[in-house]
């Protein structure tokens, strides 16, 4: 399996096998080649609603996403292994932060199925894909298409996640999910009390 296991191929249909692949086998290097274009795919797909558009033109936000997106990825994928891992903890897991932080970069691979969508909706309607939720735009074939693509492979990348923490930390699905949902209540929390205190 070390020699022939392709992530990016089985990282859609059998996430455990390849966070376990990453977690035992892969070399830094591929490990650092996996983070850096899944974290730019997940940064073009997550471009949407940013309002940046056209401050940024979309050409040159493709080349900032390019270069800038792998180092914010590492930081941010590192932070979220970090709480699957303190979490997990609680639930006896019993995963290094080294092992989580490798497991969670099968998350993404998902999300390169959205590329396309995302990119053709970047480019032929960049008005309505920069658009916020209190702007008006006009609904299309290539925006309904491109939003329940990246719907789809949104929630396909959740799946993942819940089966990276399943893996590197040993225990069931069902504790997988536990230790994602009380990521997302604290996020929620913080975030809601942050903007009270702002407010």
């Amino acid at each position: 399996m070390k020699n022939n296991f392709e992530p990016l191929k089985e990282g859609w249909l059998h996430p455990q096998l390849t966070a376990r692949h990453m977690i035992d086998h892969a070399s830094r290097k591929y490990f650092i080649f996996l983070i850096s274009i899944t974290t730019i795919a997940n940064s073009i797909v997550n471009a949407t609603e940013t309002d940046i558009y056209p401050t940024i033109p979309v050409g040159l936000l493709l080349i900032l996403i390019v270069v800038l997106s792998p180092l914010a990825g590492f930081i941010s994928i590192g932070f979220s292994a970090l709480m699957a891992w303190l979490f997990g903890k609680i639930l006896s897991g019993t995963a290094t932060f080294n092992e989580m932080f490798r497991a969670m970069s099968v998350v993404s691979i998902p999300l390169f199925g959205a590329l396309p969508f995302a990119l053709a909706w970047m480019i032929f309607e960049p008005q309505s894909f920069f658009a916020t939720s209190d702007s008006y735009v006009e609904v299309t074939g290539i925006s309904s298409i491109a939003g329940i693509a990246i719907m789809v492979f949104s929630i396909w990348s959740i799946v993942n996640t819940v089966a990276a923490i399943a893996e590197a930390h040993r225990f069931s699905i069902g504790k997988a999910f536990c230790t994602l949902l009380i990521q997302i209540i604290l996020f929620i929390v913080v975030f809601v009390g942050l903007y009270f205190v702002i407010i």
